[in-house]
């Protein structure tokens, strides 16, 4: 269903239906092969096999209509046959998309439509390109595992600053899993948790308290901007991604900040929220697994400076005030929130758990982070502040084209470069998205010779234009900007402030910089209702009065389009070349680009824009600099799912907490190389060092071309190569096993290792455990050996393993050990049961696609047990539950898990 409304449901929604279609149909252009194939067989997608559900009287498709959808294309649709989908009473689409069903005889009927340009397919599982899919294009996880003695590479003790704008600071991705670990009570015995009847036993007593059910916290995916929910994710728990947490006051959602009566002291600022433990990536939480309880923020500070809207000028504290931190101070003045791009950009760098059984987790989700968000004349505040902070790594999450050469000599470039050399941070900076915008042109000119360049200034009710010229090789140059009418204004000998014909102002500024270029800076600006800026073509006339040859980088501006088209040179000079910002155009700033990493398609349309994986976008910012030095350094991929703030999108429309969508453009992609140089620096690699060795190990290819050039820098980022490692590789893969899954106290057991390195030497496996379970690593790395324990307390006693190969890749297991004051022999047959190829399995764990799963999970504090390893309430039957727990564990350990997703 829609979760926000703007007086229409604007939902994605395909629900598995199919139909059948002639030899003629399966033929047509029009129809997509998929939607040939499912309309014969009935066979969408996977789901149809795994749930039953392939039926060829009901095929579910998706038809692009040649515009967006109004009720009169869908009434057409109607009355051809089609099958509309509906939530409430009301049709379900999505901008020109609208999912429906199609019967035998409707096919050719509704291909007959206007308003249809094809038939295509609808999502099918799975869909998520999310920052998983991040991780693989650039080789993460073969970085993590890059330095050995520092285990894994997840950006712990690093501090990260961006300079943004606001954040969610109480997304569930930016909290700390430090809270404690819990195990969860089975209710209803069926051996897997489900929210809103299983409970995790926050306070460990085996019973399920008044307010210990658990609750879903989905990570709901939405629409870019918008925040309607989009189909890109099963309607059902998954651990991978999603939460609980414990809703105390019953209102059906998680209240958290001081409003709501939590404060800093409170873990997660608010009602206890948990990630789930899915060891065996099975996706879902078996007996044997547990919960992580979100706790310290992993916000450390966050400077608010706001002059106008509201006068704010303060830095929130964690362990003081972060928790009253507002999401939005402005109003909504962009449109939306203020917390909606930060948000984004930090979960990109920072999200989440680095759990085995996690998905969207970012580059260095163990770092601290500081945010600067400044509204005022100027960001010298914001920057000052957050350079004294003295990170390791900083983010500048904007890049301007006007106001300043653009030759890296700019003040904003040389604090950033002398913070480099001062302090060795590494900096990172996207090169922005003016590419097919038409702001930039490049002229070249003789001496004595005059070129007209063309500026168009439409009508879009622009206040603020701004043209600048960069010239260089030769100062001697006159400059005259002519407006549509005719009236002329000299830039170079005339008045720096003066009005134009209509009466708006205009003013001129010039500037030599300190590395030879000669910039003129023409504002022009409606000072009053009424004195408008004259629309039309305006022409400025260059004349080089000197001996040498002359290069003009002209730039414009206005605030209406932004990055988009509005007022622009002429195509005949308009380039995308030398389109890199500030501050990406400084010495050592680390200018990154942008390259497809999800395209839009006919089953992602949430994915903005079509393209190449791989391939650099039309919209990333170009090099070179004007003074040809080389620029961008490398690209990284753009729109992995990023968080959505709780709070306004477009419209007024307030998103869910928890939310995600797909976050884009060099601001996506930039926080990639964000968070890789804060695993590089927590290695001990930074600065200037950190930018030679993400430039000595980007990939390059066929698509690239040779590097480096203007487009790709030196190529894509490679992460593990940055590190010297390898990405590709696979983890190794794990099984656990127990001499006895019940001991008499004091009664030796036998923990030994089963794990295979599918691409590496086996023998060189290392292993380390946590005993107990709790997260605190109690045995270092070490060849992998039996370990024999013994235990001098009646209980039930979890024992995790982490399995290492020589790339670092990881793989875990965990095993329960029940102690009691003698030993019993079990039913006969259900301790014993065998494994695959016979072997006698008494316990198991791990990832692999082998034999195993998680074994049972009995609690550690209560008497009672519910037969399949979680907590029950305490009127079952003990002796029933005792046999059902053996069961369960034999179960569990003869059944072949799914294979990684």
């Amino acid at each position: 269903m829609s979760i926000l409304s703007r007086g229409r449901i604007v939902v994605f929604v395909v629900v598995p239906a199919l139909c059948v279609v002639s030899q003629a149909d399966a033929r047509n252009p029009r129809v997509e092969p998929s939607v040939s194939r499912a309309l014969a067989t009935g066979i969408v997608g996977p789901r149809s096999v795994s749930l039953g559900l392939a039926n060829k009287n009901h095929v579910p498709v998706v038809v692009e209509l040649t515009s967006p959808a109004t009720p009169a294309a869908i009434d057409d649709l109607v009355q051809r046959g089609a099958r509309l989908r509906l939530i409430d009473g009301k049709p379900v689409f999505y901008d020109r998309f609208v999912p429906l069903t199609l019967g035998p005889s409707a096919v050719n009927s509704v291909l007959a439509s206007a308003h249809v340009r094809r038939i295509r397919s609808g999502p099918t599982h799975p869909l998520l390109l999310p920052l998983d899919h991040s991780a693989e294009l650039i080789g993460l996880e073969g970085a993590r595992g890059a330095r050995p003695a520092l285990d894994r590479l997840t950006g712990k003790g690093m501090l990260v600053a961006d300079l943004d704008s606001n954040a969610d600071v109480f997304h569930p991705q930016f909290f700390h899993a430090d809270a404690g670990w819990f195990d969860w009570i089975d209710v209803n015995a069926n051996g897997v948790f489900e929210p809103g009847i299983d409970a995790i036993d926050l306070d460990g007593d085996g019973i399920v308290g008044a307010s210990e059910t658990a609750s879903w916290l989905k990570a709901r995916t939405l629409s870019l901007h918008w925040g309607d929910e989009v189909p890109a994710r099963d309607d059902v728990f998954d651990p991978a991604i999603d939460w609980v947490y414990f809703d105390e006051n019953g209102n059906q959602q998680r209240d958290y900040g001081v409003d709501q009566g939590f404060d800093d002291s409170t873990p997660a600022f608010g009602e206890p929220i948990f990630v789930p433990d899915d060891v065996n990536r099975n996706g879902k939480i078996d007996v044997g697994e547990r919960f992580v309880r979100l706790g310290t923020s992993k916000f450390k500070k966050v400077y608010v400076h706001i002059e106008h809207y509201a006068q704010v000028d303060h830095v929130f504290t964690r362990g003081q005030d972060l928790s009253s931190l507002q999401q939005d101070y402005t109003g909504g003045v962009y449109g939306y929130s203020d917390a909606m791009h930060a948000s984004g950009v930090l979960s990109i760098i920072a999200a989440d758990v680095p759990l085995v059984g996690r998905r969207w987790v970012g580059m260095a989700p163990e770092a601290d982070l500081l945010l600067g968000f400044e509204i005022a004349q100027d960001s010298a505040k914001s920057v000052t502040w957050a350079l004294g902070e003295k990170p390791d790594v900083m983010l500048h999450e904007l890049s301007v084209w006007t106001g300043e050469p653009l030759d890296g000599s700019d003040p904003y470039s040389t604090m950033v470069d002398a913070s480099v050399h001062n302090d060795h941070v590494t900096h990172t900076c996207p090169t922005g998205n003016l590419g097919g915008s038409r702001k930039h042109a490049w002229l070249t000119i003789s001496p004595g010779q005059t070129i007209v360049a063309d500026l168009d200034v439409p009508s879009i009710n622009a206040t603020y234009v701004q043209t600048t010229f960069n010239v260089r090789g030769e100062s001697n140059a006159s400059i005259v900007l002519e407006e549509p009418n005719g009236t002329s204004h000299d830039l170079v000998t005339g008045p720096s402030y003066t009005n134009l014909s209509t009466g708006a102002l205009m003013y001129v500024g010039h500037t030599a910089s300190s590395r030879g270029t000669y910039y003129w800076d023409a504002l022009l600006y409606e000072h009053q209702a009424g004195k408008s800026i004259p629309t039309g073509a305006w022409k400025a006339r260059i004349k080089n009065n000197g001996a040498a040859v002359m290069t003009v980088d002209a730039y414009c501006f206005d605030e209406v389009s932004g990055w988009g088209l509005g007022v622009a040179w002429h195509p005949s000079i308009a380039t995308d070349a030398s389109t890199a910002g500030i501050p990406s155009v400084s010495d050592h700033c680390i200018a990154v680009g942008a390259h497809t990493g999800h395209p839009m398609s006919s089953s992602t349309p949430w994915f903005n824009t079509p393209g190449e994986v791989g391939a650099v976008r039309d919209y990333s910012g170009r090099g070179p600099r004007i003074d040809g030095t080389q620029k961008p350094d490398v690209l990284a991929p753009d729109n992995p799912w990023a968080a959505a703030p709780n709070a306004a999108a477009f419209g007024g429309n307030i998103i869910p907490h928890g939310a995600v969508w797909p976050f884009g453009g060099t601001s996506g992609a930039t926080p990639h190389v964000t968070g890789v140089t804060a695993l590089m620096a927590q290695a001990g690699v930074r600065g200037l060092d950190a930018r030679q060795a993400l430039r000595d190990s980007a990939i390059a290819d066929s698509t690239t071309g040779e590097v480096p050039n203007f487009d790709y820098g030196w190529g894509r980022m490679d992460a593990a190569g940055a590190l010297g490692a390898l990405a590709a590789g696979k983890p190794p893969e794990v099984q656990l096993f127990a001499s006895s899954l019940s001991v008499a106290i004091d009664e030796p057991v036998t923990l030994t290792v089963s794990a295979v390195d599918p691409d590496g030497p086996s023998d060189q496996l290392e292993a380390k455990w946590d005993d107990g379970y709790d997260g605190s690593w109690d045995v270092p790395y070490a060849p992998i050996a039996p370990r024999t324990l013994s235990f001098d307390t009646p209980g039930h006693y979890p024992t995790k393993v982490r399995v290492r190969d020589v790339q670092g890749r990881i793989d875990e297991a965990v095993v329960w050990i029940e102690v009691v004051e003698s030993t019993h022999e079990p039913d006969a047959g259900a301790d014993a049961q065998p494994a695959e190829g016979g072997e006698t399995e008494t316990g198991a764990g791990g990832s692999s696609g082998n034999t195993g799963g998680s074994p049972s999970h009995p609690s550690s504090s209560s008497d009672d047990d519910d037969g399949c390893g979680c907590r029950v309430i305490a009127s079952r039957d003990s002796a029933k539950h005792e046999y059902g727990w053996l069961v369960a564990l034999a179960v569990f350990a003869a059944r072949r898990r799914s294979s990684r997703g």
